[in-house]
């Protein structure tokens, strides 16, 4: 399946030391991408707390960043985009280099998998369905060549969240470190040399776990005998807000971000569905979804066990799945 985004984050650095400020603003080593390569990275403040997580391409210019859209919950008066242009100029002293935003009602493409076999040379590698997926970005429908249906943005959000892959924004924001989003093995080189916000992240390293990390969860009510109704063997739905917690006792020990339903919006890829039954068919207690959210230490392990309420009020049930990454 192809997924189709609206208004993504895309800013362009150029300029002959553009490698050397984009290494010293990264997790990732961008110095060892070479042109058409790209590679996934935060993009760090002298805190070590993430400013956005991208995309980092090589081009012959320099690089591009293609991320999440939208604006810091701080200050909604300034896109993602802005605030990586102006971090970028903040370190810009005498370098030939220059950020700036890419102008226009850009779209981004977003192939999984399955649907990535074949596409041109338009497409670039992405992680954001997992190994294998790709994107493209255009200001043209007309010039992305396409065979069948496009996801829309709903069903985008639900394969990636099957996928385990954060959303900026959503997900993660300017008070979480790099390493709480569990991608250490896709996002830092703990060996490229200092940048901005380094000695926090290898400290991190070195104590060896951070105090809390994004981890699937499934999701179902609590009472499993109310959860039926009369000839339907499926789990009725919870609706469960973006920033629930569950509890173990009276300790918060878990806030959910992300939620996948047990029925998905139209457009998912069947491969997508097919890893949500896989995944869940372990689970103890009907479950009604599968949700992305910060656990505490206590809860990292898949089997963790932790209770909640829905929108409603009505009791759920949460238990951390072992889901492998990509």
């Amino acid at each position: 399946m192809i997924y189709v985004l609206n208004q993504p984050t895309i800013v362009d650095l150029c300029g002959a030391d553009a490698d050397q400020i984009l290494h010293n603003l990264t997790t990732a080593d961008v110095r060892a991408l070479a042109v058409g390569q790209g590679c996934e990275s935060f993009i760090t403040d002298v805190r070590g707390k993430t400013l956005h997580h991208v995309m980092v391409y090589r081009t012959d210019q320099g690089f591009r960043l293609v991320g999440p859209g939208g604006e810091s919950a701080k200050d909604p008066q300034t896109s993602f985009c802005q605030r990586l242009v102006d971090h970028c100029d903040r370190y810009i002293i005498r370098e030939d280099a220059t950020p700036m935003i890419v102008e226009g009602d850009w779209r981004l493409w977003v192939a999984d998998p399955e649907s990535a076999a074949g596409l041109n040379d338009s497409w670039h590698d992405c992680s954001w369905l997992g190994p294998g997926s790709r994107m493209c970005w255009s200001t043209d429908d007309a010039s992305v060549s396409l065979d069948g249906p496009v996801g829309d943005q709903a069903a985008f959000h639900w394969h990636r969240v099957i996928a385990g892959f954060p959303w900026y924004g959503i997900d993660l924001d300017d008070s979480n470190l790099p390493q709480e989003a569990d991608r250490d093995s896709q996002t830092i080189s703990f060996t490229k040399g200092c940048y901005l916000g380094q000695e926090t992240v290898a400290r991190l390293d070195a104590l060896g776990q951070v105090q809390r990390k994004l981890v699937h969860w499934a999701i179902g009510p609590a009472d499993d005998s109310q959860t039926m109704t009369s000839g339907d063997p499926e789990p009725m739905a919870v609706t469960v807000p973006t920033g629930t917690t569950l509890l173990a006792g009276e300790k918060k020990v878990a806030r959910l971000t992300s939620l996948a339903t047990l029925r998905p919006p139209n457009g998912v890829a069947e491969s997508a569905v097919e890893k949500f039954r896989s995944m869940t068919q372990s689970i103890s207690f009907p479950v009604a979804a599968v949700a992305m959210g910060f656990a505490r230490r206590s809860h990292f392990d898949p089997g963790a066990r932790a209770e909640g309420s829905d929108a409603a009020g009505q009791p759920i049930q949460g238990e951390v799945l072992a889901v492998p990454h990509e």
